[in-house]
């Protein structure tokens, strides 16, 4: 590993546009609009509308394309769009970045109307208009252009509540951007789909995104010797000793692995261990993170304010996908959870490429169909999830039904690879990570295609944008002659993340057919009584 000292530029403003305008995020814009939506619509005056300020509601909504390095083709520079909840994203993650509000998509569309626009006002789809904004960037962002089917689509309104139409003309509306769609206006349908495919061109073209931007980026994250920026923002403070200046608050982006270790490294000497979040874990008074879903909650809730923010987003090492020699499929920590859903539909492309993962990611993919929302499973982070050990953990129980490994570095201790299985602490409910330890990805194991079974299963209050009660992953092979091994079955809500039911799975050993079904869930409650380590309600329990 490179040994020099890392060059992190500590500057005092950043630049991002919204709307077509350049603007400017400042050191002391950390405290008086901490997040993108205080940004856009307090500073701004533009349509981020607050109101759950957990990323629930998709009333905040807006688009945001940023540039990224892609590291599977030698760190070419790239665009990804999509939607996020301004409400939890901290808003220097949002420098260089191009945020289109509802009001700014008009710009690009000669009508003055955006394809979303056109689809609502088509359905009479808006009433009080306060949820209107978020569900336009949110079906601009997922539907226009995308292809997406009329089954697909009610996905991306998971997160946009509203409180007046009673959601059928909104889900016409999503439904007409959609190329099956076969409805009453199918005519008018097809036209605004012929200017969405046009439209969504204007989000994905690199030679349209503001040049000052692009140059920016490149200067900080593409160029040698420079190794990302940090926005610092440092007042005097007068002691006995005399005035000094302090860091009150910072958020830095480093631009490689190599240097996010050395930074995350640099720890205050006495922290105390907090909870967990991003590619690594909390500490008191800062926080490691890539999309911020859980920081941005956990600080709206006051249950903790973090005021020294690393980025792991531009850090090219951390996401994306590969096979590796063995066969394994090898995914980055930073790589988000709708991501996933992109990585199945390669997969099915390359079919035969990927037959070894089938099942496994056929398990993924349906867990995260009912993970949050649209606009946070564009943020949210497979490595994030894991690190913050939730034991209401959707994805957990399934990265250990599936045998998943991590792979993990840290300066002090180098690198390491073990199971998921193993670095689950259950007692502690977190994960057995050293001091300065960064989770680089997670690894599925080859399976032979047919032989490997994975389900997955979630129960919560509402069938989306809820916390499970109880979720479960369960997996196992079956030989030639049909004889259940390895089998595993994974709870979350029971306590703690990635609990297994191991009485259960030894029972299942060896055995061939069908099991008995009454004696098999019988044994599982048994069980189940005893897997709590923390106390539950009963409730809880019976799910």
């Amino acid at each position: 590993m490179d040994q020099r000292k890392p060059n992190i530029i500590q500057l005092e403003q950043l630049p991002l546009f919204v709307d077509g305008k350049e603007y400017s995020i400042t050191a002391r814009d950390l405290t008086r609009w901490p997040t993108v939506a205080d940004f856009i619509h307090a500073h701004l005056g533009r349509s981020a509308r607050q109101a759950c300020g957990e990323g629930g509601c998709g009333a905040c909504a807006v688009i945001v394309t940023r540039p990224y390095r892609d590291a599977s083709a030698k760190g070419k520079l790239r665009l990804e769009s999509y939607s996020i909840a301004a409400c939890i994203t901290p808003v220097a993650d949002l420098a260089f970045t191009s945020v289109t509000t509802p009001q700014g998509g008009s710009r690009w569309s000669e009508n003055g109307a955006t394809p979303a626009q056109q689809a609502l006002l088509k359905t009479n789809a808006a009433q009080c208009g306060f949820c209107t904004g978020g569900i336009v960037s949110v079906l601009d962002s997922a539907c226009s252009g995308r292809g997406l089917s009329v089954d697909e689509v009610e996905s991306c309104l998971d997160g946009n509540l509203c409180r007046c139409t009673g959601y059928r003309p909104i889900s016409e509306a999503a439904q007409m951007l959609c190329d099956d769609y076969a409805g009453a206006q199918a005519d008018d349908a097809a036209k605004i789909r012929a200017h969405a495919d046009h439209y969504r061109q204007k989000f994905d073209d690199l030679s349209l995104f503001p040049r000052d931007l692009k140059a920016a980026y490149e200067a900080y994250f593409c160029t040698d010797g420079v190794d990302g920026v940090a926005l610092v923002d440092t007042r005097a403070v007068d002691s006995a000793a005399g005035t000094n200046r302090v860091v009150v608050n910072s958020h830095c982006r480093p631009a490689s692995l190599m240097v996010l270790t050395e930074v995350y490294a640099r720890a205050p000497g006495e922290t105390s261990v907090a909870a967990a979040s991003g590619a690594a874990r909390w500490e008191y008074g800062r926080v490691l993170a890539a999309g911020f879903t859980d920081a941005g909650v956990e600080e709206h809730e006051a249950e903790a304010i973090y005021p020294h923010k690393v980025s792991v987003r531009d850090v090219p090492e951390l996401r994306g996908w590969h096979l590796i020699e063995d066969g394994s499929l090898e995914i980055g920590s930073a790589t988000t959870i709708s991501a996933l859903r992109e990585l199945r539909a390669h997969m099915a492309v390359d079919a035969a490429r990927f037959a070894q993962h089938q099942a496994s990611l056929d398990a993924l993919v349906t867990q995260t169909r009912y993970f949050a929302n649209e606009s946070v499973r564009h943020t949210a982070t497979i490595g994030g999830g894991l690190v913050s050990c939730h034991h209401l953990s959707d994805m957990i129980p399934v990265w250990v039904a599936l045998d998943a490994k991590v792979r993990l570095i840290s300066k002090g201790a180098g690198p390491r690879c073990l199971p998921v299985r193993e670095l689950i602490d259950v007692e502690e409910a977190r994960l057995k990570l050293h001091p300065d330890e960064i989770v680089v990805s997670l690894i599925l194991p080859p399976r032979a295609p047919g032989r490997f079974v994975a389900e997955v299963f979630k129960q919560a209050i509402r069938r989306t944008d809820s916390m499970a009660l109880v979720s479960a992953a369960m997996s196992a092979e079956r030989s030639e002659d049909g004889v259940l091994h390895n089998a595993c079955l994974a709870f979350g809500g029971l306590g703690a993340p990635g609990l297994r039911a191991q009485e259960t799975e030894r029972s299942l050993e060896g055995s061939k057919g069908a099991p008995n079904a009454d004696a098999l869930c019988a044994g599982l409650e048994r069980e189940i009584e005893t897997l709590n380590v923390r106390a539950l309600p009963a409730d809880m329990r019976a799910y």
